[in-house]
This record gives structure tokens, C-alpha cells and sequence, in this order.
């Protein structure tokens, strides 16, 4: 598993590279796509996603246990420990390696059922564990559905843990039969042979922002000398399901690990978060886990999600990334059922998706071209309806009011499903009654590309913006002593930034401001002249760049995201999506400036927002909240 640092930021992601799950859903509907991701247009949180990742979350946990010498040894009991540990993120931090049963003396011999025994001994108090961080989580939640998670189903959380690791125990039995497989010899003799190891709560995680491999450790077949280095086991016995477990324990996300666990493109354009890497064959087989019976209309883009894995798996070759991976499969829980997939997708179409994904902007929406969502049979089987598949696809988005493909009548019902007190009328009247008044000013008014010309005083970088990105910008200057800050918008987002010097005019630079200073952002699409001429453009005096803007509306989706930076400090986004009848513009609060935000209202609110700082983010404005100066009111 090739591990990179990544440079999208505290949210982990950079909205100019694609993914498996932009894939899938530009595939869907190019609009959607752009609607819901680049913009940012959520749905409301359910109870089956907040259980999904939870139900992961423990299969992984339970995988990286380790079997003790004796068969009735400790109980298979980390995951509960370091869950409940996290209520605290200073102690969840502090988890390492755990300690273990020494190796050296007799052991049992163990089979597949004493394993399948074993790990299923703590399942009840897994379950438990499930439900207490579900409600938990659930209570944290901006913008969730009316139904709670009180109504999660306890016997099926057991049943699809419980399956999860069936689905595992087949990989160790065949693992037994085959005798090890490819690296058994490699790991008796110094441990688990990938560059980037399984994960292990007996072992030290390998944190990817080290760059280090784990140091080995004792795998089973061992006896330790203590005046010499381990030597493997001649007999038989050694050779048993319990060592096994160990050789055929798949790669995943070490959840003791705050930096991000990526597979990120050798040019970064590209990048995906596996759940499962099977590596014990001598190839590796990608595994999708998904806490469903796959029979819902989702499960459809499994596949191109799972082929899109094994292109970027196989695309970043190297020391890092062995073995090359040969087949797809996605475990749904519910049931089990085991998916295999075939087929695979070509680096030209993925290209193509990514630069028209690049060039979509508030100027250039990409077009409104839906694609059926079938239903699925039992393990993801998609059953083609076309005519009823393809008006699925429109009636799910959670975005369709913004659509102008669709009908005033269907963007009417879709606004109404989140403004609370919409007034009667068609969608136009509906426009009108979100207009703001002055001093607000309309989203599609708002300040947009402007020219500006001055010296280049002095230049830095590449430094974190407020979104942990690696940005280089410069101090500009014009006659008069007027100076601002310039700075990419994104990372990398203009090389020629760097080498910029002298004279200069900006041809389309992005105005705004952060923590009261003013700031001008560059793009790709920002020209850089060097020289005094004026190219005949209409230039902007650095002294009357537009900073600030205030507006009003509809909340029409909101977002908390919560996490770690690389140097272990918490951060937290808060993010609010308004709509006026002419527009859409985020705004987001950073940290403390969360307290001036729009915590205490709920999607379907109409409030006024004075202040707000102007910004930039992926080529879209973006509003944001500074610490005693932005307001926020409500309107009714």
C-alpha cells in the first residue's frame, strides 16, 4: 500500500484531484457531480452511514488482532479499548503497540473453528461498543433525518461483524491449504515482508508521515534466543491456522494513525482510500466492505469504484506498492456475499473525466447528462430498468433545485424538501422571496476576477494556508505604499507563481481577504505579465480590492469536518451552504471562529450573514467567518 503525504488539507482531499467516488459520480451525471462535490450540496446524514463506517471500522479492528500462543488466552478485546479510549483524543493518540504473550514455551495448535471461536468472543461487547459511538456521533451531526439511530438493529450489527470475519477465515483456510503462499518463508524469517506492513495491534503502526518502515517483529513459528536472532521452526506444528491469520491478515487503514492513509498518483492528480488489500497470494486482491446487502441502487458503482482502485494501485508501481493487483472484490456484510469484478478501466478515460472536472466552474457547468441508477440483486448485481433507472437518477439528487435542466415543478419540490417555510407559489416565486435586501448584496454579484498591477516586494513558500495546502505567494506592492498579499488558491495551483518578480500585472487574479488582510488568489486561469505595460486591460487599484460581502438566504446544507493535522493539533470546518434565489456560496468557520457561526441553524433557515471575509476555494468564491467581526442573524 503506497502511503503519501497529501497535500488536500486538513479535509484530506484536493477538490482538483479525482477520486474513485468522483468517478462513479460524475459517471452518474456530470452535473450532480459538480453540484454535490465541487460545490459542496450535501444530503442529510442517516443512520445507515453513520453505522457503516463504524461497522468497518470494527471488522478492521477485529483483524488486527493477534491470536495468543494458548487458545483460551486473552480475549479479542483492543478494538473496544482504544474506541472507548477515543473519547479523548489525547489517549486515543497515545496508542502504540500493545503488549502481547511472550512467544517462547508451548502453544497450541490451532484450527480454523478455534480461531472462528475466538474472535467472535467479544461480538456482543463489539456491538455495544457500535451502538454507544452511534449515538454518540449521531448527536454531532449538522444536518441528519428525521429517524434516529435508536432503531439500529443490534442482531444485524452482530450478523454482519460476525460475516466480515467468515469472509476472512476463507482467505486463512485457503491461506493454510496453499501452505503460506508466496512470502510464508520471508516471514518466518523477519516478519511481514511488505514495505508498508499490515496493521497490528501488537505491533507499532507505521505512521506514512515518518516514511519509515515498522521495525519487524516475531511472527509465529519463532523461537527467541536471547543472545542471538530468531530461528524459525523445522516442524510441522509450527505451520497451524493461528500463523496463518497472521500471513493472510490484509493491509487497511491503521486506525491509530491521524495522517492520512492514501493511495496517491506518482503526479498527484489521482488518489483513493482502499478498505482491504489482500496480499498473501503474491498479488494483491482490492476489497470494497460495504454494511449492506449491496441490493441498494448505490451499489451500482461498486465496480467502476473497485476497477478505478486497481488502476491507481497498478499506476504507482514501486519499492512501495507490491504486489500488482490482479482482482476486485467487494465483501457486503449482509449476508456475506463475495463480489468479484472484471475488467478494467483505461488511464485515457480517467484523463479525460479529470481535466473536464478540472475546467467546471460556477462560469462552466459541466452539462446535465444523467445515467441510469438500477437496482441491484443481492451482492451489487445491477438489474437494468433503463427508463425508470434513468428518472431515478434525477429524483436522488440531492441538489436537483439548482438544476436548470429540470422542471420548475421538480425544483420546486426538491427547495421544498429543505426550506422550511416556503412560501406558496412556483419556483420563481420562490427565487423571489429568498432575494436579499440591501445591504446584502446577491450571490451572483458577488466580486469575481479583476486585473491589478504593481512590484513584487519579496516572495515565501511554500507555507500551509488556512487549509493545510502548500502554497507559495509573494508581497505585492504599488505606487503609494499599498500592499497586499498574493497567494495561490490551491496547491500548485500556479507554478510561474514562484519565479514571479519585478513588475508584474495580474490578469484575472481572485480578490479577498483573510484575517483582515487583503489578499489577492491566483489560479491556473490567472495570467501573469511581466512588465509595466497595462495589456489593455481595466486594472483595479490595489487599495479598492473587494474584501468583505455580505449576504443573506436560505441554509440549504451544512457541514462539520473534525480531524488532526500533520503535527498532531485537532482542527475543525465548519461549513454552511446559503442560496438566495440567484445563487449558492459557502461559508466556512475555522476553529474558534466557530463560535460566530451558523451553529444554531438548522438547513431551511433564511439568515442574514454581514462581514464575512471573501475567499476562494477550487475556483469558487467562498465566504468566511472572522472572529468578531462577521455576523450572523436570523431573518424568521
Amino acid at each position: 500500500m503506497p502511503i503519501s503525504i497529501d497535500s488536500g488539507g486538513p479535509l484530506l482531499r484536493s477538490r482538483h484531484r479525482i477520486s474513485a467516488t468522483g468517478l462513479v459520480g460524475w459517471n452518474r451525471c456530470p452535473r450532480q457531480w459538480y453540484l454535490r462535490r465541487r460545490l459542496g450540496i450535501s444530503d442529510r446524514m442517516t443512520p445507515p452511514m453513520v453505522l457503516g463506517h463504524l461497522v468497518e471500522e470494527a471488522l478492521v479492528g477485529l483483524l488486527m488482532e493477534r491470536p495468543p500462543p494458548t487458545i483460551n488466552g486473552r480475549d479479542p478485546d483492543t478494538w473496544i479499548r482504544w474506541s472507548i479510549d477515543g473519547d479523548g483524543d489525547s489517549a486515543r493518540a497515545n496508542w502504540g503497540k500493545q503488549s502481547c504473550e511472550h512467544l517462547d514455551g508451548e502453544k497450541d495448535e490451532w484450527s480454523i473453528d478455534d480461531l472462528r471461536s475466538w474472535i467472535n468472543k467479544t461480538l456482543d461487547d463489539v456491538v455495544e461498543e457500535i451502538l454507544r459511538r452511534a449515538k454518540l456521533n449521531w448527536e454531532e451531526l449538522p444536518f441528519r433525518s428525521g429517524e434516529g439511530v435508536e432503531r439500529l438493529d443490534a442482531a444485524r450489527i452482530r450478523r454482519m461483524i460476525s460475516s466480515g470475519l467468515e469472509l476472512q477465515l476463507e482467505e486463512v483456510k485457503a491461506c493454510l491449504e496453499a501452505n503460506g503462499g508466496t512470502y510464508r518463508d520471508q516471514w518466518f524469517l523477519d516478519g511481514d515482508p511488505h514495505e508498508v506492513p499490515s496493521p497490528c495491534w501488537y505491533e507499532h503502526p507505521f505512521d506514512p508521515s515518518e516514511r519509515r518502515r515498522r521495525p519487524s517483529f516475531e511472527p509465529p513459528g519463532h523461537i527467541t534466543h536471547s543472545d542471538g536472532p530468531p530461528e524459525p521452526l523445522c516442524d510441522g506444528k509450527a505451520w497451524d491456522a493461528r500463523s496463518a491469520w497472521e500471513i493472510a491478515r490484509p493491509w487497511a487503514k491503521d486506525p491509530r494513525i491521524i495522517s492520512p492513509q492514501r493511495l496517491v498518483h506518482p503526479d498527484r492528480w489521482a488518489s483513493g482510500e482502499l478498505d482491504l488489500a489482500l496480499r498473501w497470494k503474491g498479488t494483491t486482491t482490492i476489497v470494497d466492505i460495504k454494511a449492506s446487502a449491496g441490493t441498494s441502487v448505490w451499489s451500482a458503482g461498486v465496480g467502476t469504484q473497485l476497477r478505478f482502485y486497481r488502476w491507481l494501485w497498478n499506476s504507482c508501481q514501486g519499492n512501495e506498492v507490491k504486489p500488482a493487483c490482479t482482482d476486485l472484490e467487494a465483501w457486503f456484510l449482509d449476508g456475506p456475499h463475495r463480489t468479484a469484478f472484471e475488467d478494467d478501466l483505461e488511464e485515457d478515460q480517467i484523463v479525460a473525466v479529470q481535466h473536464e472536472q478540472i475546467a467546471s466552474n460556477a462560469d462552466r457547468m459541466p452539462p446535465a447528462k444523467p445515467s441510469p441508477m438500477p437496482e441491484c440483486s443481492p451482492g451489487g448485481i445491477p438489474k437494468f430498468n433503463d427508463e425508470a433507472d434513468l428518472q431515478r437518477t434525477c429524483e436522488l439528487c440531492s441538489a436537483n433545485f439548482l438544476c436548470d435542466a429540470r422542471s420548475d415543478d421538480e425544483r420546486s419540490a426538491g427547495l421544498r424538501k429543505r426550506w422550511k417555510k416556503a412560501p406558496a407559489g412556483n419556483f420563481s416565486t420562490l427565487c423571489s422571496s429568498a432575494s436579499p435586501s440591501a445591504p446584502a448584496t446577491p450571490i451572483s454579484s458577488l466580486p469575481r476576477r479583476l486585473n491589478a498591477s504593481g512590484s513584487v516586494l519579496s516572495s515565501w513558500g511554500p507555507f500551509a494556508n488556512q487549509y493545510g495546502e502548500e502554497v507559495h505567494g509573494l508581497v505585492f506592492g504599488a505606487e503609494g505604499g499599498t500592499t497586499v498579499l498574493v497567494e495561490e488558491a490551491d496547491h500548485n495551483a500556479n507554478p510561474n507563481l514562484k519565479e514571479t518578480g519585478g513588475e508584474v500585472i495580474f490578469e484575472g487574479a481572485l480578490p479577498g481577504q483573510w484575517r483582515g488582510r487583503p489578499r489577492l488568489y491566483i489560479d491556473s486561469e490567472t495570467k501573469i505579465h511581466q512588465g509595466k505595460t497595462s495589456q489593455n486591460l481595466e486594472l483595479t487599484p490595489l487599495g479598492l480590492l473587494p474584501t468583505k460581502a455580505s449576504v443573506e438566504g436560505v441554509v440549504i446544507s451544512r457541514g462539520l469536518f473534525r480531524g488532526h493535522g500533520r503535527n498532531g493539533r485537532p482542527w475543525s470546518i465548519e461549513s454552511t451552504h446559503i442560496w438566495d434565489g440567484t445563487g449558492t456560496i459557502e461559508l466556512v468557520a475555522f476553529g474558534r471562529a466557530r463560535r460566530t457561526s451558523t451553529s444554531d441553524f438548522e438547513v431551511g433557515s433564511r439568515i442574514r450573514i454581514q462581514h464575512a471575509e471573501l475567499g476562494w476555494r477550487a475556483g469558487l468564491p467562498q465566504l468566511r467567518v472572522r472572529e468578531g467581526m462577521t455576523r450572523v442573524d436570523p431573518l424568521e
